[in-house]
């Protein structure tokens, strides 16, 4: 209770700092050096942010709270965050997922936070490393005998490996060898997470230099009785995406987000999605081209996206939103009006049609 009073006031200072450095650099009139302070406060912010998660963390008995997740889905969407840290390290990354891997039953949340955690490690391990820049992010599946199968995630660099004197003291809270930089909380939280999911973790060795850090995670069988519909949300704005899927997530569907329409098409190669909810005017892909992607991979699922719009009041636009069969939603749109479109293309036979039907009786 005491750690949880010092993080809520740690956090609302925090908060305060940021949404400051954040009003102070988008004034048109500062010179570069006083740009460069303010870049460095809100580096230093998030550091201190990131610290202050693992105190909270460390503190926290991890609870989770389990839903249908699709690990492959969820590397992509966490590697979709680290994109500029890993594009600026110059890391060449390859992905080997397993296309057969089952969803099962897990909390997002907390895989992802252990996620981001292994990528930062490795990151850093590379950036120590003139030599190398190879980070190899892996899923598959473990079938053990009569026990129930696992997911195996690994998350191998080629960086300068792990010192045989460190190795057994890295699940330690507390034990780091990064001189001013971490709090050595990240990868006990890690194997807290991956032990309340009934998993483990571990780290390996590279056979020449480099790393590897390995969890597994049991498959839970997802019921088909508490399945929840999948939606994708597309939209180019990120706290759109972001505030349309925890609105969603409450109602209790599963939510995956895409901030471009190139990436929901990767997402939709790696995963079965029920519905759609995509932003008409994005830049590079619109609506229009994405809509045109969907139907030549998905024809039926292209018949389930509903668009949101600013403005569908051109003569262009409202053709082709009536020509496509898909639903559409004026921005700012009620809930309500969402959650009725959504139900209405989640049925087994579109309103539309059944008014189509009706008609030609």
């Amino acid at each position: 209770q005491r750690i949880a009073s010092i993080v809520h006031e740690l956090n609302n200072s925090l908060s305060i700092l940021t949404l400051q450095a954040q009003v102070l650099h988008k004034r048109g009139n500062l010179g570069s050096t006083l740009r460069e302070s303010l870049v460095a406060i809100q580096d230093e912010t998030t550091r201190m942010a990131a610290m202050v998660e693992s105190l909270r963390a460390a503190a926290d008995p991890h609870n989770v709270q389990p839903r249908p997740t699709d690990i492959n889905m969820l590397i992509v969407q966490t590697l979709e965050l680290q994109k500029p840290q890993i594009e600026q390290a110059g890391i060449r990354l390859e992905l080997d997922l397993d296309d057969g891997l089952p969803t099962t039953e897990a909390d997002p949340r907390r895989l992802q936070q252990v996620f981001v955690n292994l990528i930062n490690n490795a990151r850093q391990a590379i950036e120590a490393s003139p030599d190398s820049g190879r980070l190899v992010i892996g899923t598959r599946l473990v079938e053990a005998g009569n026990s129930a199968p696992c997911i195996q995630v690994r998350f191998a660099d080629d960086g300068p490996g792990i010192p045989p004197d460190v190795m057994p003291h890295i699940f330690e809270p507390f034990y780091t060898t990064k001189t001013g930089n971490g709090m050595g909380l990240g990868l006990p939280i890690c194997q807290q997470i991956l032990e309340k999911h009934g998993g483990r973790i571990w780290a390996e060795a590279g056979l020449r230099s480099g790393a590897s850090l390995v969890l597994e995670l049991p498959v839970v069988e997802v019921s088909a009785d508490v399945r929840h519909p999948h939606i994708l949300v597309v939209d180019d704005e990120p706290e759109v995406a972001r505030s349309v899927g925890e609105f969603l997530e409450q109602e209790g569907f599963r939510v995956t987000t895409a901030t471009e329409a190139r990436k929901a098409l990767t997402l939709l190669d790696r995963t079965k999605v029920d519905l759609i909810i995509s932003d008409l005017s994005m830049p590079q892909m619109g609506g229009r081209q994405f809509w045109i992607q969907v139907h030549e991979r998905k024809p039926d699922l292209a018949r389930r996206i509903i668009f949101s719009t600013g403005d569908s009041s051109g003569k262009k636009l409202l053709a082709f939103l009536q020509s496509s069969g898909c639903a559409w939603i004026e921005k700012p749109f009620e809930p309500g009006e969402l959650l009725r479109l959504i139900a209405q293309r989640l049925s087994p036979e579109p309103m539309h049609r059944r008014q189509e039907v009706a008609e030609a009786a």
